[in-house]
């Protein structure tokens, strides 16, 4: 019987899973419903190219802030300013500036200076 049912599964799900694995069946069921039906297939695809996307977006940001936040700091450490401007950010750190102000103004651990709205400081 259990064969019988294993050959209307599609060749790539019996291969990925085997046929003899009754923990295997909500999984190749899944699995036929997503090939068979081609919106289900295009969407799958969409949500996941959707996830990567936000994913390399998030690791991209995460990774600028951080160098926005080291210089802030290495700046303050080796200079008597306390503020940076957000263009000389931009300029040191090959970033443009409205990408700055975006991650600076996203960043919990860099403040706006109240009175220039330009220039940013990192918090210690």
């Amino acid at each position: 019987m259990r064969e019988r049912r294993a050959a209307h599964r599609p060749l790539g799900a019996r291969r990925l899973l085997g046929t003899s694995c009754a923990m295997n069946e909500p999984f190749v069921s899944f699995w036929s419903f997503i090939s068979e039906n081609n919106l289900v297939s295009a969407v799958v695809a969409a949500a996941l190219l959707g996830g990567v996307a936000w994913l390399w977006k998030y690791c991209r940001d995460r990774r600028d802030s951080e160098h926005i936040y080291s210089y802030l700091i290495q700046s303050m450490n080796e200079t008597d300013w306390t503020f940076r401007g957000t263009a000389a950010i931009s300029s040191r750190l090959k970033i443009p500036e409205s990408r700055v102000e975006e991650l600076c103004h996203k960043h919990r651990k860099i403040r706006r200076n109240e009175k220039d709205k330009q220039s940013w400081t990192a918090i210690t």
